[in-house]
């Protein structure tokens, strides 16, 4: 059986909102949605993947595609670093970009944050109230569609 999740996860992948922050913005999830919501924090900077629904990576400057076998290569040296050293310089442009910035089709990013809602019976409601779970938790957000 197919799982979704909508992940909420800070902009800035080092950001970790409040505990009362985050508490104000899951009761306001828990207004909105009858399913599961989970808080993760992390003790250090993950890769928050969208699981099946990947599909290309693009860079932000030249709007090439990004070869998978590099993107790899260039995640398994910040996974050496625990993600703290995210900066690359993209084959395409020569760009001198974070990991975090690059285009993913379906998003994806960094965090050691994440908020998420199991199997939503609808991911619409969440574009309607970005700004003010913005607001509660003090960053701006990235929201990460994932299929598994």
């Amino acid at each position: 059986m197919t799982q979704s999740i909508v992940k909420l996860i800070p902009i800035d992948e080092t950001f970790v909102p409040r505990l009362e922050d985050t508490d104000q913005a899951v009761s306001l999830l828990k207004t909105l949605f009858k399913e599961t919501i989970e808080v993760n924090r992390f003790e250090e900077i993950e890769f928050i993947d969208q699981g099946s629904n990947f599909e290309q990576i693009v860079c932000p400057v030249c709007s090439k595609e990004i070869d998978p076998n590099w993107w790899q290569e260039e995640m398994n040296k910040a996974y050496l670093t625990k993600f703290r050293n995210l900066m690359t310089i993209l084959p395409c442009c020569k760009a001198n970009l974070s990991l975090n910035e690059l285009g993913y089709t379906w998003p994806a990013g960094f965090s050691k944050y994440c908020i998420e809602i199991l199997n939503p019976s609808e991911t619409a409601i969440i574009y309607e109230h970005i700004k003010e779970l913005e607001d509660l938790l003090k960053t701006k957000l990235k929201i990460i569609l994932s299929r598994y």
